[in-house]
């Protein structure tokens, strides 16, 4: 009996020993429409075969790694799910783990070979890296039956360069609060240019080197990577939504000049806070990569919105109704149900009961606030413009009890 309980905890926690450092996941297809989905399959798989190796140390296949489990503790929808993954060792002297997600697709007479390092915890765009196939090159590689060889080519450089970038830290801070996802307004599809997807994963790509992007990863994969790592953090949650509706300008030749529409909104309650804009991105070829140009008034908009969403500006009180008070600050600063705080300058003590919406129309110096969180006064008063902090106490409180520290008692650690 007691052996049969402990195999059932094992189930549910598949698999119960260690897995692969790096995982690479199965190719994604952008619209081709123009090629087979099977000959694609079947090209992509053997290139990973003659590849994977020089990427991941002691690669081999995913299900390979299951079989070695003991009997009996990994499920066999869990061997059949794992059926076009590998799993290997760190890349390069990189310690941290990875998922790498390879894709292909299409924008004018360039293929897009591509490869995306996501983070296993956190869930964001640790690299991502392509290279550009032209159109002829392609075309005869496939009709001499040499694409899996062609493929296998450009995916060599890819693995030194990714290898290369995951021993330098990323660019963004990892305390930035800013974290904008982007998605496609339409989905415009053509068997001769490609699909806007493309683009929009080229755009992704390169905002992913400065800032934190959260990744979109298929639901089906996810869970079953999150099973197999034994993952129980929730995933980063983006706190922008930029829905972006992008056109191509005729003719379709590089560089490509395209017009890229922006709906932007927050993510908690998915209000507008901005008119749609428009805005002409350049996409220009360089050793086989593609290098963005992006207009000034885009780079102005990030920079203003990584500077409104600071993790050192502190929640302030805008509003006041008798034993609440409701702060500029909320889900996307990342307060959360029954965080506690203190004010600064004064005896203030409370703790988070909710949030608010753009529905209650509260505004800070003429500008309207879209989301922030209630607080619910235990002890003193505040009034507003108070700016609070987390308070320091700890629960259940050491006995014989200690005194609670002041603000004045804390300095400038506050």
């Amino acid at each position: 009996m007691q052996r049969g309980f402990i195999i059932v905890i094992c189930l549910l926690t598949v698999p119960c020993h260690g897995a692969p450092q790096s995982i690479l996941m199965p190719w994604h297809f952008f619209q081709l429409a123009n090629l087979k989905r099977g000959t694609l399959q079947t090209e992509t798989a053997e290139a990973t075969k003659l590849w994977v190796a020089s990427l991941l140390p002691e690669a081999k296949p995913l299900p390979s790694w299951l079989e070695e489990e003991e009997e009996g503790l990994v499920l066999e929808s869990q061997k059949m799910r794992s059926q076009g993954f590998w799993g290997g060792g760190p890349i390069g002297n990189a310690a941290e783990p990875t998922w790498i997600k390879p894709y292909l697709c299409k924008v004018g007479q360039r293929y897009l070979v591509g490869l995306s390092v996501l983070t296993p915890k956190t869930l964001v765009i640790r690299l991502d890296q392509h290279r550009l196939v032209e159109e002829k090159a392609w075309q005869a590689a496939e009709a001499a039956g040499q694409l899996a060889a062609l493929l296998g080519g450009e995916l060599n450089p890819l693995g030194e360069s990714l290898a290369s970038g995951l021993e330098q830290p990323p660019e963004w801070d990892p305390n930035d609060l800013f974290k904008p996802r982007l998605s496609l307004a339409r989905n415009l599809r053509s068997q001769t240019t490609g699909s806007p997807d493309c683009v929009a994963q080229i755009l992704m790509g390169d905002l992913a080197r400065s800032t934190q992007m959260p990744a979109v990863l298929g639901y089906q994969d996810g869970v079953f990577l999150k099973r197999l790592w034994q993952i129980q953090e929730p995933p980063t949650k983006a706190n922008r939504a930029l829905v972006l509706d992008i056109s191509l300008n005729e003719p379709l030749e590089w560089p490509l000049t395209l017009t890229m529409r922006v709906r932007k909104s927050e993510a908690v309650f998915g209000a507008p806070f901005f008119e749609t804009e428009s805005y002409p991105v350049i996409l220009t070829e360089q050793n086989q990569t593609t290098t963005v140009t992006w207009p000034k008034a885009w780079q102005d908009f990030l920079a203003a919105q990584k500077d409104s969403l600071k993790r050192s500006d502190a929640p302030q009180v805008v509003k006041i109704d008798r034993r609440w008070a409701y702060l500029d600050r909320g889900r996307a600063y990342g307060l959360e149900i029954g965080d506690r705080l203190m004010s600064r300058s004064g005896p203030l003590k409370g703790h988070v009961v909710g949030f608010y919406g753009p529905g209650l129309n509260i505004r800070k110096k003429d500008q309207k606030i879209y989301e922030g969180a209630i607080l619910y006064i235990r002890t003193g008063s505040t009034q507003l413009g108070d700016e609070l902090v987390f308070d320091p106490t700890r629960f259940p409180t050491a006995w014989p009890p200690e005194k609670t520290p002041t603000p004045e008692d804390l300095g400038e650690a506050l």
